[in-house]
């Protein structure tokens, strides 16, 4: 499996962390963990990922679909999902964005990896 460039969308700490540890340990680089989707587009004009996990739900009001919209229109960077979320309109709205796919959570580390190897 070739090595990413991931940046990670995610408001809770300890889930971006541990997703940052799954990755790396998986041979990829993260090049930024972003709790808004300013903070995610800035990451990406800066570090050019190659590939976007995002929340669902990132709090404040702030959405991952629209960072994964943006990221994509942008930045041409494909996004993967995480969601505790499995409500069908939720999954309609991301379906127009064209993700790679999705995470549910609780996740486990494999799931995380195997979403990854989608594009690598």
């Amino acid at each position: 499996m070739a090595s990413l460039r991931i940046l990670v969308v995610e408001n809770e700490t300890f889930v971006a962390e541990d997703i940052r540890n799954i990755l790396e340990e998986a041979s990829h680089t993260v090049v930024g963990i972003a709790k808004t989707v300013g903070d995610a587009l800035k990451l990406a004009r800066k570090s050019k990922p190659q590939l976007a996990f995002l929340d669902v739900d990132l709090g404040n009001g702030e959405s991952g679909l629209d960072a994964a919209d943006q990221l994509s229109k942008d930045f041409g960077v494909p996004g993967v999902f995480l969601t505790d979320r499995t409500d069908f309109r939720v999954r309609a709205m991301a379906l127009d964005i064209q993700p790679i796919g999705f995470v549910t959570k609780p996740y486990r580390p494999e799931d995380i990896v195997e979403a990854a190897s989608l594009i690598g």
